[in-house]
């Protein structure tokens, strides 16, 4: 049931995503607010259905074929986080990994897909590490959304 229930929601979220990103214009800035707002409205979606509490913030760049960054955050014990890295039109390959803060892998998502998912219970307060990788893209690289959120 586990893996039936997240391979059903990283298909959910592939299938908002890459419709979305199908439908944006071709320009490095539209990509950024594009995904931005395509990140907003797969949370929207999914809220109604799973009873979300969707961060409003995002945190968004520009990686290279190949590149990493790691982004440090707070999460709170005891709720369940869906963390999800997105890529623009030119991401093939988005990956997730979460550390706790002494380095341990949490939860990620390495398959071959532009939208990686990761579920995280904590069991502590804390700082958590959110490292998001372009597996894949354009030769110049492509842009990436991190959102989330928790139930």
């Amino acid at each position: 049931m586990k893996t039936f229930r997240n391979h059903t929601l990283r298909s959910l979220f592939t299938g908002l995503l890459m419709a979305a990103l199908l439908w944006m214009p071709g320009t490095a800035d539209a990509s950024v607010n594009g995904a931005k707002v395509r990140a907003a409205q797969m949370f929207q979606t999914l809220a109604g259905q799973y009873s979300l509490n969707v961060r409003p913030a995002y945190t968004y760049g520009l990686l290279k074929r190949g590149q990493s960054i790691v982004i440090r955050t707070t999460l709170h014990a005891g709720n369940n986080y869906i963390l999800a890295a997105g890529g623009c039109e030119d991401a093939y390959d988005v990956d997730i990994a979460v550390f706790d803060g002494n380095g341990n892998l949490v939860a990620n998502d390495s398959d071959l897909q532009p939208v990686a998912v990761a579920r995280v219970t904590p069991i502590y307060t804390g700082t958590f590490f959110v490292k998001i990788t372009m597996a894949n893209s354009t030769y110049n690289g492509a842009h990436y959304v991190l959102q989330y959120a928790w139930y």
